[in-house]
C-alpha cells in the first residue's frame, strides 16, 4: 500500500472531506490533495498533528504495524528521536521515528541520523518542496553517489553528488548534471549528511 492511499484512509477514518482534513493539520486543501495523490511530500507538522491525533508514524511511513497507537506510553520507548539540523536550510521541530524501523529499512541507528526540511525544487522530481528528509551524519566526507546536505557560508544546499572514474566529482541540479570538479572544490563545505530518506529510501 503506498503512502498516499495511507493519507486517505487517515482522512476517512475521520470521517472528514480533504478541505476540514486540511484544516486539521493547517494546510490547504490542495496540499492535502497533493499528499493523497503522492505528487508531494507532507511537511514535519503536517506528521506532527497526525502523530497528536493517535496515529502510527511507523504505520503512516512504512504501512507497518495498525494505523493507530495503542499503549502510546509503552510505544514511545520503542521510538527514537531525531534532532533537526541548525541550519538556514531547514530548521524543524524533532521528529519521532520506530528504531526497528530505522535499523532494519535504512539501515542505521538513530544515534547518527538527523532531520531536515527540503526548502525548493533543485532536485525535482526526486525530492519534493517541503519533504521531510532522513540525514547521515556519521560521515564527514563524500564517499559515495548520493545527495548531500552542504553547508557554506551561512548557506545550506541540497546536491547530488556524483563520483567519476577519474576521481572528479559532478553536481545534480534542476535536472542536470555540472561539468566535472577535482574532490578538492568540496574543501571548506561543512558536509550536513546524505540523505537517506525523503518519503522513500533514498
Amino acid at each position: 500500500m503506498q503512502i498516499g492511499i495511507r493519507f486517505k484512509q487517515i482522512r476517512t477514518s475521520l470521517g472528514l472531506n480533504q478541505e476540514k482534513m486540511a484544516e486539521k493539520v493547517g494546510v490547504t486543501k490542495n496540499s492535502w490533495q497533493s499528499y493523497e495523490l503522492e505528487a508531494t511530500a507532507p511537511g514535519t507538522n503536517v506528521y506532527l498533528k497526525l502523530i497528536e491525533d493517535g496515529f502510527s508514524v511507523d504505520w503512516i511511513l512504512s504501512g507497518k504495524g495498525d494505523m493507530y497507537v495503542a499503549g502510546r506510553a509503552v510505544e514511545i520507548g520503542t521510538y527514537t528521536t531525531l534532532q533537526s539540523q541548525q541550519t538556514p536550510f531547514g530548521k524543524e521541530n524533532a521528529v519521532m521515528f520506530n528504531e526497528i524501523w530505522l535499523e532494519n529499512y535504512l539501515g542505521l541507528s538513530g544515534k547518527h541520523l538527523s532531520v531536515a526540511t527540503n526548502r525548493g525544487d533543485d532536485l525535482l522530481p526526486e525530492i519534493n518542496d517541503g519533504a521531510i528528509l532522513i540525514l547521515d551524519t556519521s560521515r564527514d566526507k563524500v564517499t559515495c553517489d548520493g545527495i548531500y546536505l552542504l553547508e557554506y557560508n551561512n548557506a545550506s544546499v541540497l546536491r547530488r553528488i556524483e563520483i567519476q572514474f577519474d576521481g572528479t566529482i559532478k553536481f545534480w541540479k534542476s535536472q542536470k548534471f555540472s561539468e566535472s570538479f577535482p574532490m578538492s572544490v568540496l574543501d571548506g563545505i561543512k558536509l550536513g549528511g546524505r540523505v537517506v530518506w525523503a518519503g522513500k529510501k533514498i
